[in-house]
């Protein structure tokens, strides 16, 4: 058994890169740490994500590793862990994210309750299957891709399938929705 201490307290979220070698990790702290190991060093790849107990994810093609911060989703290299690009994410804010088997298209669902689906690559985005599912709906989609699950506090599994041409298919298009208000803040 090997013990790796996290350097910024409670433990909020883990997952390991592609090839076995690093744990990723968030902590109370708000920051992402990458923990080697085989060696036991670890190296703060973004200090102030802040995303608490938010969902990430990493691609296991091996190329990106997202996440809710900076007032968007940060997209970073996975194996040098640079950050390449932020994109807008949620209107509220992005709660959860979840790569595409092939690491080439970003789901997101947030504040706003729209899951948004983003070209990995470009930063684009590609479609909004659906809406009105409630801030703390979380994502993930199947095996080969053609499919996104979404469940959350709606109590409701929802399963967004292929068109003719393979793709997950837009409800419709949403470039910019308000800010979600809540009555009781």
């Amino acid at each position: 058994m090997k013990q790796i201490e996290s350097g910024g307290g409670a433990v909020y979220t883990v997952d390991f890169d592609a090839a076995g070698k690093t744990v990723l990790a968030t902590t109370a702290d708000g920051a992402l740490r990458a923990h080697d190991i085989a060696n036991g060093t670890t190296m703060v790849v973004d200090a102030g994500v802040g995303w608490g107990f938010h969902t990430w994810d990493v691609s296991r093609d091996g190329r990106f590793i997202a996440g809710p911060g900076k007032g968007g989703v940060v997209i970073w290299d996975q194996k040098t862990l640079r950050e390449l690009r932020t994109i807008a994410g949620n209107a509220g804010g992005t709660s959860y994210v979840a790569f595409s088997p092939n690491g080439r298209a970003l789901a997101t669902t947030g504040g706003d309750g729209v899951v948004r689906i983003w070209d990995t690559a470009t930063g684009q985005l590609v479609s909004t299957p659906g809406e009105g599912l409630g801030a703390g709906s979380r994502l993930r989609f199947t095996q080969d891709g053609r499919s996104l699950v979404v469940w959350g506090n709606d109590r409701q599994i929802h399963i967004y399938g292929p068109s003719k041409d393979g793709k997950i298919p837009p409800k419709k298009t949403v470039e910019q929705t308000p800010p979600v208000i809540d009555e009781d803040d």
